[in-house]
């Protein structure tokens, strides 16, 4: 049945009060009150007999002041929808109850209400988009607000603050680890800025597991030398690895050109000539001292370079010897050993023999030698073997053999 035409000016009432509420920060995009406008839905609507009759005692209490009794009889006009013009009227009387009692909660729900009948043109639209906008920036729901603001944006083309809004939110979405989980899912490329912003945050949190997931993302899609180089010293500075596994991670950082300044070669090379790889030592400095990254006045690095100069012939002259004990021996720790030596003067094929033989045998740590097989392996360009033994390690290693694994995949 149609409404009386005395219903018309209560549904202009509640066009006109679509009001903005508080915006949180300066920065953000303002709400703007609507105007009484021809354009709202007013009169010629089709409401149901229980609905017309509890929308006008709604109204009643309204323009009373009587803010209980409105909500009462707003229940019963919910309780009676059946109709679209139905539920547009319960709308609007739910938004001008939150306008006039300042209930953001209540005002949030019929913007959303409203604004999803997708009847409102004008001023009325701008003003429901600016209240839904704002409800999504406090509960942070980033994607809610910018597909708000951006449509009144739309609408309001020469407004700077929306503008800016919009701007500042589509850079909370592209850091935001949700949204990157869910462009992961599409197979899309994140942005980098998230990636690092989420990597960053997870090292700020001393988060292992996060740095790894989040380092590999990062990494893994932007594979710079600033980038690998953060990866790797976040990494050493959160588990404070023994040489052992700092030699294999200065390796990756060499394999990814990361190195950088004095401390990273005299660090690289003091962990490989104490774990007895002279050969190695000698290499990264003089690779350090060719490159500049250390001086004249390095004298720590240069008394290093001196001792592992004097060591290297007789060193590698032994490993023949050594390789034939190796495969004599009971179990594979002597070939792991000579197979380190060898690594550590590039010999990767003799390397990944012997390392082989080693996993073979047995004694030996696995997740070592696998490590280290992957290590020469990759350097060989033996990609699929490579990854094949870097799958294999597992315990605390396993995030460095990932590391290796994925320059496999982006740098090798």
């Amino acid at each position: 049945m149609r409404s009386p035409r005395t219903l018309a000016p209560m549904l202009t009432i509640a066009a006109a009060l679509l009001c903005g509420a508080a915006v949180p920060g300066a920065a953000m995009a303002k709400e703007k009150p609507a105007k009484a406008s021809k354009e709202a839905p007013a009169d010629g609507m089709d409401l149901s007999d229980a609905v017309r009759t509890n929308v006008v005692e709604v109204q009643t209490a309204i323009e009373a002041g009587d803010y209980a009794t409105a909500r009462t009889k707003l229940a019963a006009v919910d309780a009676a929808v059946t109709t679209a013009d139905d539920r547009y009227a319960a709308s609007s009387l739910r938004i001008q109850i939150a306008q006039k009692t300042n209930d953001t909660v209540l005002g949030c729900q019929a913007a959303d209400e409203l604004l999803g009948m997708n009847r409102l043109t004008g001023t009325n639209l701008q003003a429901l988009l600016g209240r839904q906008g704002n409800c999504a920036l406090e509960a942070k729901d980033w994607a809610k607000a910018e597909r708000s603001f951006s449509q009144l944006q739309t609408l309001e083309p020469g407004n700077a603050q929306i503008a800016d809004t919009v701007t500042k939110l589509r850079r909370n979405i592209a850091i935001s680890g949700e949204n990157i989980d869910a462009q992961l899912a599409a197979g899309q490329v994140p942005a980098e800025i998230g990636l690092r912003n989420n990597f960053a945050k997870a090292y700020e949190a001393r988060d292992l597991a996060g740095v790894e997931k989040w380092g590999k993302l990062w990494v893994g899609n932007y594979p710079s030398k600033a980038n690998w180089r953060a990866l790797i010293a976040a990494h050493r500075q959160l588990t404070n690895p023994d040489e052992a596994v700092n030699v294999d991670l200065m390796r990756l950082a060499r394999a990814t050109g990361s190195l950088e300044g004095e401390r990273d070669y005299f660090d690289y090379a003091k962990y490989a000539y104490n774990r007895g790889l002279p050969g190695e030592a000698k290499a990264v400095l003089d690779e350090g001292f060719n490159s500049g990254a250390l001086t004249s006045s390095s004298q720590a690095a240069s008394e290093v370079r001196g001792l592992a100069s004097g060591q290297v012939a007789a060193d590698r002259a032994s490993l023949a010897g050594f390789g034939r004990d190796a495969r004599n021996a009971r179990d594979g720790v002597p070939a792991q050993r000579t197979a380190d030596a060898y690594l550590g003067y590039g010999e990767y094929d003799q390397a990944i023999e012997l390392y082989q033989l080693a996993l073979q045998k047995g004694g030996a740590d696995a997740n070592l030698v696998n490590t280290r097989l992957g290590i020469a392996l990759a350097r060989a360009g033996r990609k699929d073997e490579a990854k094949r033994a870097l799958a294999a390690v597992t315990g605390p290693r396993a995030p460095i053999a990932g590391y290796w694994s994925m320059w496999v995949d982006k740098g090798a």
